[in-house]
């Protein structure tokens, strides 16, 4: 057996839900919840069950939605479900409806949501619990109220479990996701992403193309100020590219990203800068572009379906911010045209510019807003498997007190001697560790055996607070992260044939920093601490 780690996007924080062809009782559990089968005499809530049928052509056969439920409606009408494993029961309603919404099963998912809190809700009393499964359950409900079209209602349960866990990333990126869902296309609106981006600062070049879908450009740019585009490098194969994986996704996402960025200086008519952009486009094109067939059909693609018509925007719009309407007109011409809420809110200039002109019209963007609107409340549903973190209990102050001894002794009597004493001069301590890069940033990880992955990112958030508060700063920023889901894997003939889930790891690079005032992107020394500490000193 061996243990490994695998990267991890948010898509990817939940447990696996093994879902393989039907197998027995055993496998009806695993299969809707990736929990082994419940005991007679047990709380139902068994450890995490083995993830089967591994194939060397394809990896772990995919959790696909459909097969979940159906393994789901088996384990729920099985007789070795007591009926006072509530928490057990609660859990499994939670996986079906999960699967259920990205299906677009929105009313059976809604009613599996009401019956699992009624199964729970005695539980509610535990601050631990309407942390992990109880922020699960309204997250839950707030996509499903908004594929209802209940806005406001989805809006607002999202508002609330962004504050029962703030430091939690996928709890922090569905909210934000929601709230930001709800804001009108082509009107100016507070933005949802301050949070997440502190906590995960990579996530601006995401976040650059969220602004842009709803046509604020002036984000766009602050945005863009702050984050670097990754482009790929070398040739995209045919296969990554029509699938949208790996290179082929980081090479459309860098397009858009760029050709946003370029139209927002043509708002802001700064042509230097939209032209700069456009020809850092033909340029990176240019050197993926090997000259094979292959690679030849791609760059033909890209150029003719987003390239072409988008520069084309972004040349019309920069003449309607010099005035010159004429020329605007004959820059869009009667070719094709990116629908989006670019060419929205060109239209809205053009109508604006040309008053005493004939308007600028552009075949197929009748009723544009409406159906840009109508697309948003689509695809909430794909982010429900990110919400089924595992309920916590108390347990969780006995873990990080393992991981971290004495602390407390150390913050009451004013001694800071936590860089020193327990991790300077020691490699590991139970779980955390910690070192000092030349470029004046420390990175602090925790390594934790539980099935919460929020219940790690937040200890190893509170050990940065408190290297922190060690070196006397009372600020600090997240410079990177990265996030694990480990696993234990059997192998057999040196071929992987099954793994189990056992834990997480959380790696964080921060930067220590000085000066009291709040500052964007920073954290709070001492407001983590206060936070936090609570949850997980026992004190």
């Amino acid at each position: 057996m061996k243990k490994r780690l695998f990267k991890v996007g948010l898509v990817a924080f939940a447990l696996c839900s093994p879902s393989v062809g039907y197998a027995g009782v055993s496998q009806d559990f695993a299969g809707c919840d990736g929990l082994k089968k419940p005991k007679k005499k047990d709380d139902g809530m068994r450890g995490v069950a083995v993830i089967e049928g591994y194939s060397a052509f394809g990896g772990y056969n995919s959790p696909a939605a459909q097969r979940t439920i159906n393994s789901c409606d088996r384990a729920l009408s099985s007789d070795k479900l007591r009926p006072t494993q509530t928490m057990r029961r609660a859990h499994l309603l939670r996986a079906r409806a999960a699967a259920k919404l990205e299906l677009g099963l929105t009313e059976e998912a809604l009613a599996d949501i009401d019956e699992a809190m009624l199964e729970v809700a005695d539980e509610n009393d535990s601050i631990f619990f309407r942390r992990s499964m109880g922020v699960s359950l309204r997250l839950l409900r707030a996509i499903a109220q908004f594929s209802f079209g209940q806005r406001q209602e989805a809006v607002a349960l999202a508002e609330e479990a962004s504050a029962l866990r703030p430091y939690a990333l996928q709890v922090q990126m569905v909210s934000a996701m929601i709230r930001h869902r709800g804001r009108p296309v082509g009107e100016q609106s507070a933005s949802p992403w301050a949070d997440l981006l502190k906590l995960a600062p990579s996530w601006g070049n995401r976040l650059l193309a969220q602004e842009a879908e709803i046509g604020n450009f002036a984000a766009v740019s602050e945005i863009a100020d702050s984050s670097a585009i990754e482009w790929p490098e070398g040739p995209i194969s045919a296969f990554t590219f029509l699938q949208r994986q790996g290179p082929g996704l980081a090479l459309t996402g860098a397009l858009l990203s760029s050709l946003h960025i370029a139209y927002a200086h043509s708002i802001d008519g700064d042509t230097i800068a939209a032209r700069s952009q456009l020809d850092l486009i033909g340029e990176k094109l240019a050197t993926l572009d090997n000259g094979s067939e292959e690679n030849m059909g791609i760059m033909k693609i890209l150029s003719e379906r987003i390239v072409d018509p988008y520069a084309r925007l972004v040349e019309a719009r920069m003449a309607l911010s010099e005035g010159r309407v004429e020329d605007a007109r004959a820059k869009i011409g009667s070719g094709q045209i990116v629908a989006n809420a670019a060419t929205l809110e060109f239209l809205q200039a053009a109508e604006e510019a040309s008053q005493d002109n004939a308007p600028i019209e552009i075949a197929g963007t009748e009723g544009l807003k409406d159906k840009l609107e109508k697309s948003r409340n689509k695809g909430l549903g794909g982010l429900a498997s990110v919400l089924l973190i595992a309920p916590e209990s108390d347990r969780v102050v006995i873990d990080y007190e393992k991981s971290r001894p004495n602390i407390i002794g150390a913050l009451v009597g004013g001694i800071f001697s936590m860089g020193t004493s327990l991790l300077g001069g020691i490699d590991r301590t139970a779980g955390f560790r910690s070192k000092d890069n030349a470029d004046g940033t420390t990175t602090v990880e925790y390594t934790g055996v539980t099935t919460s992955g929020p219940l790690v990112q937040e200890m190893t958030l509170l050990r940065a607070a408190e290297l922190a508060q060690e070196s006397q700063k009372p600020r600090f920023a997240i410079v990177s992260r990265n996030d694990y889901t480990r696993f234990q894997t059997m192998r057999q003939h040196n071929i992987e044939i099954s793994r189990t889930p056992i834990g997480y790891k959380s790696e964080l690079t921060i930067r220590f920093l000085d000066g009291e005032a709040e500052a964007a992107g920073t954290f709070d020394t001492l407001k983590i601490i206060d936070d936090l500490g609570p949850l997980y000193y026992g004190n």
